[in-house]
């Protein structure tokens, strides 16, 4: 018996032993799985913080870069004012005072300025130290308080003097001109501004004529937004060169004093906050911008697990003896699934959902405590992945969005499957709706615009905002003909036009199509290629193309051919061609039309059907018509030395009709070489009047005011003659040589003909015709009463030196 009792207390107390020795190393398996799991949520709570702080740096620098985009437009809108310009050009000081003051304004420029261009400051708004006082008040009231009253105290050398406020704008125009973007941020009487500028340009001359620079002050209300969209508090600190620094803003009600600009943690009203540092380039000195992120804020999703983790562990502790096995079993299974989840969102991986746990236990309590903090943690994500990847004023993805989604389908291509399309939308005249009905509407019509074309590209697509008035399209599962049908009725939907404010606008796009991977097997060069074809589609006016490589040799050969042009200006490469008008009337005298042609040093006499057109598009149209006018009025002088008089008719293009300025510019080119108005005539297309009629109508009146006989020119290809003629201050009509050159074997021409004569000769015009190819059709012109006749059977364009002694010799006896 005492045997028995022994081996069964040698055995309890075996048994007792064994138990506490399970119940001291499940203790220290518990204590050392919380140290694990604490020491983890802490790494994440640090790494999510950090994570934070780089979005919102992210962030922050993208809203200042908006904001800069903002003030430059703003800047060239002053830049391009027609009153600024002429001021600028006749030295009006008081004039450009007005057009500064009143667009200053308007704009919200604290600092205004006008520049020759040579940076030498013409006019400007007026400084002193009250002003400057006034500026730190007004747009830094934290700033002015912590300033104290020494503000103005001792004013910058800047402030007292024109001169030395001239130098400091000199050297401001001079770093903001070579930056890049246009702008810099500067350091003014020890508060920060940022500077933009923008060249005006002479649009006669095509040089740049002067500069507008512009001064503001950096916006609290970006900071304002950071914070209320990341939670994440910023303090601008301006450090001007040998001098303290000094707080500029905060979304602080009351920085603490000595904030420096360094990494770590600051204690702030009890509450630790995390220090993230952006330096900004800034003239005169430095600024800082300091994005504080609380750290109670980052920890609160955490702070749930931890306390839910440490109820698991104590109540492991005191249950263990009560039911060991079976809590091993429930916390063992539980636990391996929360260390797995806790890797996940230690790698920065959130979309991983726990399995549901629908029990009572701390484990169960656990692991939706743990499940609520990653769902919140994967909502704060998505949140700054929207704030970076989509459009603030339309809501679409933005452009980045749009190359990795891109990057991501072209990645996903197999053989077999029907190519990728991206098409690239831009508005047409959408700068005109912003300079005439303003940039708010235009922010509306954006928004309308984005509406519509959603409706248009339906769910299937993915739709973007490229930048200003760009949109893209990525058009998945569609072959090449599919594609361009969709792009076709995209841009029809798209033009049954859009209702604002109560107002109807009219809205035209061109686009360009590109496929991958046949354009381009990456992203950014299939986008850059959608975009080519785009450009294309708006010189030519003709809605939607599809990339072809000749439109990526032609923007480099676009390019070199604009300087070339310029070049050949400058070296006497252009030559002055004249064709003959015959007179049909005894009353008539011979006549000429100016031609151009373009003796290049390397590629001989290039036709005007090659360079032209592209003269069009870029504006220097105007430069090429001031030359042919120009020539032609030399000529007309030396004939006159000569005894020999004959008119000289040139082709005005539309950009010359609505330049207000042109009418001047022909009167000096004739005062210039001392000659009379009659001998030089204009030719005007129906389709250069259509522009801009009334500003057209204006310029015309002007010229006729000047003597000039004018003509419209390929009459009959229009569709608004009869409306325009009877008000156009014309005395001349060119029947166009379509209906010319078919006279002898089409009846129908015929009639158009011989009707469109009486029609003038009834309001008084002149006719003349072009294209005449053969003797019959000359022979019936002469006896319908034609005035002219042009065309090669008569002559072929000819050097104009060889005009005078060719028509002498047409007259030889014979």
């Amino acid at each position: 018996m005492s045997s028995a009792l022994l081996s069964w207390w040698q055995r309890q107390r075996l048994a007792t032993r064994l138990m506490w020795a399970s119940v001291a190393l499940v203790m220290l398996m518990l204590l050392l799985l919380f140290g694990f799991v604490q020491a983890l949520i802490t790494q994440q709570a640090k790494q999510q913080l950090t994570h934070e702080l780089q979005a919102a740096e992210r962030v922050w620098r993208s809203l200042l870069q908006q904001e800069s985009n903002r003030l430059l437009d703003g800047a060239s809108l002053l830049a391009s004012n027609h009153e600024l310009r002429r001021a600028l050009g006749r030295k009006d000081m008081a004039q450009m005072e007005a057009a500064l003051a009143l667009e200053g304004k308007r704009i919200g420029a604290q600092i205004t300025a006008v520049l020759d261009p040579d940076l030498r400051l013409q006019v400007t708004n007026p400084l002193d130290s009250l002003f400057l006082l006034w500026l730190k008040h007004n747009a830094y009231p934290q700033m002015a308080r912590s300033s104290g009253p020494a503000v103005g105290n001792q004013p910058p050398a800047w402030l007292q003097d024109a001169d030395s406020l001239a130098r400091l704008l000199q050297a401001l125009a001079e770093h903001t001109t070579r930056d890049r973007q246009r702008s810099v941020l500067a350091l003014l009487g020890g508060a920060p501004y940022q500077f933009v500028a923008a060249p005006i340009v002479d649009q006669n001359l095509n040089r740049v004529q002067g500069w507008v620079l512009m001064g503001f002050a950096l916006a609290p209300a970006l900071a304002t937004q950071l914070h209320t969209d990341l939670e994440v508090h910023v303090a601008l600190l301006a450090a001007p060169s040998q001098q303290p620094t000094s707080l500029v803003f905060s979304t602080l009600d009351q920085p603490p004093p000595g904030l420096e600009v360094l990494n770590g943690y600051v204690w702030i009203d009890g509450d630790r906050y995390a220090r993230h540092p952006v330096a900004l380039p800034a003239w005169g000195g430095e600024l800082h911008t300091v994005l504080l992120r609380s750290h109670t804020q980052a920890m609160a999703p955490f702070v749930q697990l931890q306390v839910g983790w440490a109820l698991l562990s104590l109540g492991g502790l005191i249950l263990f003896g009560w039911a060991s096995s079976r809590s091993m079993r429930r916390i063992t299974g539980p636990l391996a699934v929360l260390q797995r989840a806790a890797r996940s969102l230690e790698q920065g991986r959130f979309d991983a959902p726990l399995p549901p746990s629908s029990g009572h236990d701390e484990v169960s309590q656990l692991s939706r405590g743990f499940e609520a903090m990653r769902q919140s943690l994967a909502e704060q994500q998505t949140e700054i992945r929207r704030l970076a990847y989509r459009d603030r004023l339309t809501g679409l993805p933005n452009r980045q969005r749009f190359v990795e989604a891109v990057e991501l389908a072209l990645g996903q291509q197999t053989p077999g499957q029907p190519p990728l399309s991206v098409l690239t939308l831009n508005l047409d005249r959408f700068k005109h709706v912003n300079e005439v009905m303003g940039y708010a509407f235009g922010d509306e019509l954006l928004r309308a615009v984005s509406q519509r074309l959603l409706e248009a590209v339906g769910p299937t697509h993915l739709l973007a905002r490229l930048g200003g008035d760009e949109f893209g399209v990525l058009l998945s599962g569609l072959s090449a003909p599919q594609a361009l049908e969709q792009a076709r009725l995209i841009l029809a939907q798209l033009g049954a036009g859009v209702v604002i404010s109560g107002q109807r606008v009219d809205v035209r796009a061109s686009a360009g199509l590109a496929e991958g991977p046949r354009d381009a097997n990456e992203a950014g060069g299939l986008v850059n290629r959608a975009e080519m074809a785009m450009r294309q589609a708006k010189r030519r006016t003709a809605g939607v193309l599809c990339f072809v490589p000749e439109h990526d040799r032609s923007q480099v050969a676009d390019l070199s051919l604009l300087g070339a042009m310029r070049d050949g200006i400058a070296r006497g490469e252009l030559r002055l061609y004249l064709q003959p008008k015959l007179p049909l009337l005894p009353t008539r005298a011979v006549a000429a039309e100016a031609l151009l042609r373009w003796q290049h040093p390397t590629e001989g006499l290039i036709a005007p059907a090659r360079f032209i057109p592209f003269a069009e598009q870029t504006g220097f149209i105007s430069e090429l018509t001031t030359w042919v006018i120009d020539a032609a009025a030399q000529a007309s002088a030396q004939w006159a030395q000569q005894g020999f008089v004959c008119p000289v008719a040139v082709n005005v293009s539309t950009r010359d009709l609505l330049d207000p300025t042109f009418a001047d510019r022909v009167a000096a080119c004739l005062a210039r070489h001392r000659v009379d108005a009659s001998q030089i005539s204009l030719e005007i297309t129906e389709s250069a009047l259509m522009e801009d009629p009334e500003r057209a109508l204006a310029t015309l009146h002007q010229l006729a005011a000047l003597g000039l006989d004018l003509a419209i020119d390929d009459y009959g290809t229009g569709y608004s003659s009869l409306t325009y003629l009877k008000q156009l201050p014309v005395q001349t009509l060119k029947i166009d040589q379509t209906f010319i050159g078919q006279m002898a074997s089409d009846s129908r021409d015929a009639a158009i003909v011989q009707s469109s004569l009486d029609l003038a000769h009834q309001l008084g015009l002149r006719v003349v015709a072009e294209g005449v190819e053969d003797a019959a059709t000359l022979q019936r012109l002469r006896a319908w009463g034609c005035d002219w006749a042009q065309g090669y059977h008569i002559a072929k364009p000819m050097p104009w030196e060889q005009f005078a002694p060719w028509w002498a010799w047409q007259h030889q006896p014979s």
